[in-house]
């Protein structure tokens, strides 16, 4: 009957293969029912981080977990082969532009114990990210699947911890930030080294450490501290983009003063935000040395500075910062050191 919804010959012959499946014992759908805390391991490969997801009750393989995504999506491929539905359209505005994608429909989606809220995810082809990082790419976690309860990505014990809302309590060895939303992505504020402030999205799917529109180095051309290193390309939805790789000279991020770090400008779409809010995005090379939690429904971002060693060199405590209502930490300068040779 028109405009009734029920379940498709298609649907149960998917559930009736794998009805044999064990289902997740939580769910994101009542983030109230969840455990206080509740731990699923993630992977960290080619500069991403990864979790294994079941889709309909199979192992998918890896899937990105990336809070710069505003929609959760399966590959092409996946989805042929798992035989998902198509169930109408969408765009999605990625680094280089617009991109047409059709949804499909699916029954379940499972990372560790916990079942995400979803009955639909976007299709695209990710083959362009598995060679760009060199790892298979099944699928994409996005921010929107986990934003309704309070989360930590711990990317020195490599876990995401989801947490149960009315039992949440801040790491008390973590500096608070604002958070804001916008378009569904996660961003925070930061400073550079002109003094200027600039709002920066939290982009666990995005490799290079920082990057900021290519305007912002047309007005203001001596934030860097190298004037120029080299171009290159970045990857992603709606194709590639040229940029511009080079070192800032300062940067104050989630209450930690960073020197000399490497980074891209770039004329990207996914940078335009409206009501002429100048926006940027850090990626996993600077997150690595976080341990962030994001507490959504508050509008806040817990981060505590615990920096890979092993990539940055030394990390230096170059004494406080100026005390916030939030923020206990220490400043810390990381000595990234340019070779423009």
């Amino acid at each position: 009957m028109a405009g009734c919804h029920g379940t498709t010959s298609i649907q149960k012959k998917r559930k009736a293969h794998y009805n044999n499946a064990q289902p997740a014992p939580h769910s994101m759908s009542e983030p109230s029912a969840l455990p206080a805390q509740l731990d699923i391991a993630i992977h960290t490969q080619s500069e991403h981080i990864f979790v294994r997801a079941d889709l309909d009750g199979r192992d998918a393989g890896m899937f990105l977990l990336d809070t710069g995504a505003a929609i959760d999506a399966v590959g092409k491929g996946i989805a042929g082969r798992f035989n998902l539905p198509e169930k109408g359209s969408g765009t999605a505005m990625g680094i280089a532009g617009a991109e047409k994608f059709k949804f499909r429909e699916i029954d379940s989606l499972q990372i560790g114990d916990l079942e995400l809220d979803r009955e639909r995810l976007a299709a695209i082809n990710l083959n362009r990210f598995a060679n760009a990082m060199g790892v298979s790419v099944n699928g994409v976690i996005g921010y929107s699947s986990l934003k309704h309860a309070p989360f930590t990505i711990d990317y020195p014990n490599e876990k995401l911890t989801i947490y149960r809302p009315n039992s949440f309590l801040p790491p008390t060895d973590a500096s608070a930030h604002h958070l804001l939303i916008r378009q569904g992505l996660p961003l925070v504020k930061a400073q550079i080294a002109n003094g200027e402030e600039i709002w920066l999205i939290v982009d666990s799917g995005a490799d290079q450490e920082l990057t900021l529109p290519m305007k912002y180095l047309n007005k203001y051309p001596k934030v860097v501290s190298v004037p120029m290193s080299g171009a290159g390309q970045s990857a992603g939805v709606g194709g590639k983009i040229k940029n511009i790789r080079t070192w800032l000279g300062q940067l104050t991020l989630l209450g930690v003063e960073l020197k000399n770090v490497p980074v891209s400008f770039e004329d990207s779409p996914a940078l335009q935000f409206g009501n002429n809010i100048p926006i940027g995005r850090i990626g996993h090379r600077l997150l690595e040395n976080f341990r962030i939690t994001f507490h959504t429904d508050e509008r806040l971002v817990y981060a505590e500075w615990q920096p890979n060693r092993i990539r940055n060199g030394v990390a230096q405590n170059a004494g406080p910062l100026p005390a916030t209502s939030h923020s206990n930490t220490s400043a810390v300068s990381l000595r990234f050191k340019p070779n423009p040779e």
